[in-house]
């Protein structure tokens, strides 16, 4: 069954290359059926490419601008765009017409030209008598929080909360950093959250089943206390203490400050600016979501135990979402085995998450890439949570993603024993209508599910053409940009539908971002999907037809339009659709409605007949017995 399913995929892809001048991407739209694939009319294609040069970024010594970027987010807000440039050490800000805004930056050089001159200051000149000049270079660096400079160290996620302010993973200094705008419209921090007191040891613990829940405590500060309304009653988590090496002084010296002004990396003075992370442990911030209320749930680089969360103050609150493992052996004898023991077997640990992010109900979608070929192979065979490469995961921490298609919402079906033919999703982006996107960096491509967990399409793949990526590392949605990029007029009635259909890709090696927008095809799957959701059942079947003329072998066509035909109770046609969906379940449904409604139009006459025959033979038998008496003149049989 897989190599034909893999069979399938092939066969889409050579469809692809041979109808390059109808498809303008290098890639192909399929669906999954068991046992076999097929090719669809494209959902989404490629329309702007954005670079360091589009965004007018500074080069320095990287050519291109930004080095291994490895997330970026969009604010709902006012449509910025923030990219952790990560081999740079700094945040990149671009407003909605890809423009740069703001660096919040380590490595950021302003070069000028300076007149040479001697230790008297007079003008050197060279040996044609004319002036030397030199090129100068200044480090602008960090970001200003209570009157000292700090930088960012090889920051890998960040993201928007609801009002528009920015947290960013500062994962080589092991701390979470907030900015919010300020009056001027540039990005300010407001908040450093530190690693939170105790945190090591829980990370550190042995026993990986364990949920701890007893809150910490932050680390108490060294330095002064943070007096802002932003953090009324909580004490400044930026303590020179725990980061003293990424942090400097400036202007006049405040009250346990070391009074010697700012002082330059490595250099005179307390401070060392070098931006590395001086707190050690286990504690690697790399993604992070925030709810309406603040609460923060971490992804921590090595950690097994789910995700972090932590509350508007940055004290621990608890683990919560960690996989399920399968229960072996050797875990069930670590119950009873000696320290010693234990030391010497092999953990049998969860895996960890590779990226997060919050739908509209406040829910968590997380991603896994780091899975066994076998756990995968399982998972799409039995659907079960062990495997699982995408969660929902509700306030209880288990996992409620619904998984009703075919096979579960985990990409690519591959070999048994190969784990490069599975995908490996980095990321994932949830539109407002519960529709949501998940990036696979091993094969470049991007799947997309409805809330019932059904693949609606497939676009994108590796390589160098327009369309495809080198390394994907995060995909977004970016709700400004049908409008700002000249696709739908503002005014048009599906403007506030198109919000959600832009999907944004980043490519960590070109350091580039591909933008992608719906075709006809793919908008009306997602427009058909949504009215279906809201129960629009004419509107949804017209377009589900329409669907169909582009695409007559369309099986989630044909499962929608069977859906909609079972609620009216139309229960022969749903079976007529559900058999040519090749959906088994629902089909078994429909047809069970379908024999009891039957069996009701036909139990009165079958109940009628029965009660005819029965008054026929009582009748026949008493009219026997009175004919036979009549006979014997009333004397029975003697």
């Amino acid at each position: 069954m897989i190599k034909k399913l893999l069979t399938g995929v092939a066969i889409a892809l050579i469809c692809c290359m041979f109808t390059a001048t109808a498809f303008a991407a290098p890639y192909q739209n399929y669906n999954f059926n068991k046992g076999w694939v097929t090719a669809e009319p494209q959902a989404y294609t490629p329309y702007k490419i954005i670079d360091a040069v589009t965004m007018g970024v500074q080069t320095g010594e990287n050519s291109q601008g930004m080095l291994n970027p490895s997330d970026m987010a969009a604010s709902t807000v006012n449509g910025d765009i923030a990219i952790a440039d990560t081999g740079n050490s700094r945040i990149i800000i671009i407003d909605k017409k890809y423009q740069l805004k703001q660096y919040i930056s380590t490595k950021m050089e302003s070069v000028k030209t300076v007149l040479v001159v001697d230790e008297n200051g007079e003008p050197l000149l060279d040996e044609n008598g004319n002036l030397q000049y030199t090129q100068e270079t200044t480090d602008i660096t960090g970001f200003m929080y209570n009157g000292q400079r700090y930088r960012l160290s090889s920051p890998e996620g960040l993201t928007f909360n609801n009002a528009g302010q920015l947290y960013v993973c500062d994962t080589g200094n092991g701390r979470i950093v907030r900015f919010t705008l300020d009056e001027s419209g540039q990005y300010a921090c407001d908040m450093i959250f530190n690693k939170p007191a105790g945190l090591d040891e829980l990370l550190n613990a042995e026993d990986e089943n364990a949920t701890v829940t007893d809150p910490g405590a932050t680390d108490e500060p060294s330095g002064d206390t943070d007096t802002d309304q932003n953090n009324t009653g909580d004490t400044d988590q930026s303590a020179d203490a725990d980061n003293g090496s990424d942090t400097e002084q400036e202007g006049e010296a405040g009250e346990g400050e070391s009074g010697e002004g700012e002082t330059e990396g490595g250099e005179t003075g307390e401070g060392n600016t070098s931006g590395d992370n001086t707190t050690g442990g286990k504690y690697k911030p790399i993604k992070v979501v925030v709810s309406d209320g603040g609460t923060m749930y971490v992804v921590s680089k090595g950690n097994h135990k789910g995700l972090i969360e932590l509350s508007s103050d940055g004290s621990f609150t608890k683990f919560t979402g960690a996989t399920k493992v399968k229960q072996t052996l050797s875990t069930l004898l670590r119950r009873i085995l000696t320290d010693e023991q234990k030391a010497g077997s092999k953990l049998n640990l969860s895996t960890e998450y590779s990226n997060v992010c919050l739908d509209a109900d406040g829910m968590i979608f997380g991603t896994i890439n780091a899975l066994e070929a076998a756990d995968l192979f399982s998972h799409f065979n039995s659907k079960s949570e062990i495997g699982a490469a995408i969660k929902r995961i509700a306030p209880t921490g288990s996992d409620i993603l619904v998984r009703n298609d075919v096979y579960p919402p985990s990409g690519d079906l591959g070999y048994y024993q190969e784990r490069s033919e599975f995908s490996k999703m980095v990321d994932i982006a949830v539109a407002s209508d519960g529709i949501y996107s998940a990036l696979d960096s091993e094969k470049g491509r991007i799947f997309t599910y409805n809330n019932s967990g059904e693949l609606l399409f497939i676009f994108g793949a590796k390589g160098s053409a327009e369309g495809a990526f080198a390394e994907p590392a995060a995909i977004n949605i970016l709700t400004f940009a049908a409008v700002e990029d000249g696709i739908i007029a503002p005014d048009d009635e599906e403007a506030e539908t198109y919000t959600q259909m832009i999907i944004a890709v980043l490519d960590s090696k070109t350091a580039r971002i591909t933008l992608f927008k719906p075709t006809e095809y793919g908008k009306l799957i997602r427009r058909a999907t949504m009215c279906q959701q809201n129960r629009e059942y004419d509107e949804a079947v017209r377009l589900w037809e329409q669907v169909l003329d582009q695409a007559s072998n369309s099986r989630l066509a044909y499962t929608g339009i069977g859906r909609i035909q079972y609620v009216r109770g139309e229960y022969e046609s749903a079976c007529e659709n559900f058999m040519r969906a090749y959906n088994q379940s629902e089909y078994a449904e429909a047809y069970a409605k379908l024999r009891n409604e039957r069996m009701e139009v036909a139990m009165p006459y079958i109940m009628t007949g029965i009660v005819v025959l029965v008054v026929f033979f009582v009748g026949k038998a008493i009219f026997k017995k009175i004919r036979r008496f009549i006979k014997t003149g009333g004397k029975g049989d003697e």
